[in-house]
């Protein structure tokens, strides 16, 4: 395929202009299994500049073209795309329900609360009626996907206790302490690195770098509920009256998992010529990229929540009813930036190009670099590292 020929006379004849080929699409040339000796000659061939996301501008790509020469060609790519910037997690808040129930005071039974409950065939008194444990709080997360934390630990009951007459000690029918330990912080997510210096080769062309996602934080645990105590009126009202004891207060519910987001996306690559496993032959010919396309940007995450607030305990001289809040929600892992494209004159998987002649090669810049980015949450900081400039090569082994 020979350009820039003499046609005013009879005889085409080889002129000194060249012939130019403005492509509407990358690449601008596709040669593919060339096995038998081929050559391109006199061309000024020109790539258009990418107009989509992550979209990568290549003059010639050679795929398995073990036999083309390339001569007195110049190939122009034009500019490459940015990748998109990866999207924030969601943000999450607790339900209104998240914190801890109060504890009830100790009270003389004689209502439904705790009286005694009869065998409905015998008519014997077989246990007293106690009023259920104070219940812990419970979260569902609000302003994202479905996220139920740990509900809190419900508070403990003071036991039922029967008074022998006046100036005897009181003996205990039964005592549930109730509760459980809870108020762990959940998980935090893992971190996504960021993507390679430089994508990959496929037939297609140029594949971006792109970013890796992170994790997202684990919903955190439920606060403890306080334990039951005993009741400590010195005189009963009446002699052998029931008493209950002080009901603890209960736990908050866990918080709300920060979210992670996405990871950005790889920019796109300039390449006048990049070869696939094709040790293509340039003679004499110029060779020029344009921009390589900057990395999207990666999340930070949303930020998780505190947990539930503890319920108040009713008697703070007893310090065995006190409740604990609901552990944070574990904070999000950082998605990465999209890696910087490349610009090169020329790149390379295989086997390296073959130059003779006086040939030129002239690579743009590479995507620019991206500055370090950080975010802190309750005293911990996540950060997206630094991503370095895109390469910039004359001829780049991929």
């Amino acid at each position: 395929m020979i350009g820039g020929l003499d046609c005013t006379k009879l005889e085409w004849r080889t002129g000194s202009g060249v012939s130019r080929v403005e492509s509407p699409t990358s690449p601008a040339i596709l040669a593919k299994d060339i096995k038998s000796a081929t050559r391109l000659e006199g061309l000024d061939v020109n790539a258009p500049n990418a107009t989509a996301p992550s979209g990568s501008s290549i003059g010639l790509l050679a795929d398995h073209a073990t036999a083309l020469v390339v001569a007195r060609t110049k190939i122009v790519a034009g500019d490459a795309m940015k990748g998109d910037d990866g999207p924030e997690g969601a943000q999450l808040s607790n339900a209104a329900t998240a914190a801890g129930v109060t504890g009830n005071n100790s009270i003389q039974c004689g209502s439904s609360t705790c009286a005694p409950v009869k065998d409905a065939n015998t008519g014997v008194t077989v246990y007293w009626k106690i009023q259920g444990l104070t219940p812990g709080g419970t979260n569902t997360c609000v302003g994202g996907a479905a996220h139920v934390a740990e509900s809190g630990g419900s508070g403990g009951s003071g036991g039922l206790h029967r008074y022998g007459y006046v100036g005897m000690p009181a003996f205990l029918l039964f005592h549930d302490y109730g509760g459980r330990f809870g108020n762990s912080t959940g998980y935090d997510g893992t971190d996504g690195p960021s993507g390679a210096a430089v994508g990959t080769v496929s037939v297609d062309g140029y594949v971006p770098a792109d970013g890796v996602n992170g994790a997202d934080g684990a919903t955190g645990h439920g606060g403890a509920g306080g334990n039951g105590v005993d009741p400590d009126n010195a005189t009963p009202a009446t002699d052998g009256a029931v008493w209950r004891g002080w009901m603890a207060a209960s736990g908050g519910a866990g918080g709300c998992p920060g979210l992670a987001g996405a990871a950005g996306k790889g920019g796109g690559a300039s390449i006048a010529a990049l070869l696939d496993e094709s040790p293509v032959t340039f003679d004499a010919s110029e060779l020029v990229s344009g921009q390589g396309g900057g990395g999207g940007l990666g999340a930070l995450g949303s930020a998780p929540t505190l947990g539930g607030a503890a319920g108040v305990n009713p008697r703070p001289d007893l310090p065995a009813l006190n409740a604990q809040p609901g552990g944070r929600g574990g904070i999000a892992g950082v998605s990465g930036n999209g890696g910087n494209g490349p610009s090169a004159a020329i790149a390379h998987l295989g086997a390296a190009p073959i130059l003779i002649g006086a040939n030129k090669t002239t690579p743009g810049a590479g995507g620019a670099e991206i500055q370090e980015r950080s975010t802190t949450a309750f005293g911990i900081t996540k950060t997206v590292a630094a991503t370095p400039a895109g390469v910039s090569k004359a001829i780049l082994p991929l």
